[in-house]
Formats: C-alpha cells, sequence, structure tokens
C-alpha cells in the first residue's frame, strides 16, 4: 500500500540536514533569551521599571522564531523558518504597560477589573 502523505527519502534528508542547523540555532536563541531575562530581571531589580520596549520586544520577537523553528522540528510546520522565510513577527503583543504592576496582572488574570494592561484571552 502506498500512503499518500509519504516524504520522499530526498526530501527527509534535506530536512535532517536542516533540522541539525535549527537544532544549533534554537540553542543559540534560547541562551539569547536567557541573557535577555537575566537582563530584564536585574534592570527591574536596580531601577524599579520594566525593561524598556526595545528589550521586551527582541525577547517577544525571539520567543516567537524559537516557537516557529519548534513546530518545524516537531513536523508541526512544513515550512523552514528564517533564514528561509522571512522573519516571525510576535505572535501576541506585549500585555504590559508601564502602568501596570505584577499585582494588578494577577489580579486581572483571576478574574478582576479590566482595564490597561489586561490579559486577555
Amino acid at each position: 500500500m502506498s500512503n499518500p502523505e509519504r516524504i520522499p527519502r530526498s526530501d527527509t534528508g534535506i530536512r535532517i540536514a536542516l533540522s541539525l542547523l535549527f537544532l544549533l540555532i534554537a540553542g543559540v536563541v534560547e541562551l539569547a533569551l536567557r541573557v535577555l531575562v537575566g537582563f530584564s530581571l536585574i534592570f527591574a531589580l536596580v531601577t524599579g521599571e520594566p525593561p524598556r520596549a526595545a528589550v521586551s520586544g527582541l525577547a517577544n520577537r525571539l520567543s516567537a522564531y524559537l516557537y516557529r523553528i519548534y513546530r518545524y522540528l516537531s513536523y508541526n510546520e512544513a515550512r523552514a523558518p528564517f533564514p528561509f522565510a522571512e522573519f516571525e513577527s510576535v505572535l501576541e503583543p506585549p500585555r504590559w504597560s508601564e502602568e501596570t504592576t505584577e499585582s494588578e496582572l494577577l489580579r486581572r488574570s483571576r478574574g478582576g477589573e479590566e482595564g490597561p494592561g489586561t490579559l486577555e484571552d
């Protein structure tokens, strides 16, 4: 019997090579995210403010890229991610605003009042 979803061997070889490349890229991206998280935590501790939008925006885009890599590696996506496609935009917008505190976010996520920075489903 022939399986209509069978992958040709030549495509499998290319996919294996790309998967090995993306495993290496994922390691570098994860390291970059760890550094950004560490920087953000130290920045917040020292200044009492959230990190600047550029830092959190970069972390958001790297997270989206890592997500796409793992989808490709797990055969949930056929299209190879960047650099073989456009760099992914963010998956969801930031949910933090300058006036929102961590305790407000927790309260709102448990069904409290609506307002700026509200967590939405």
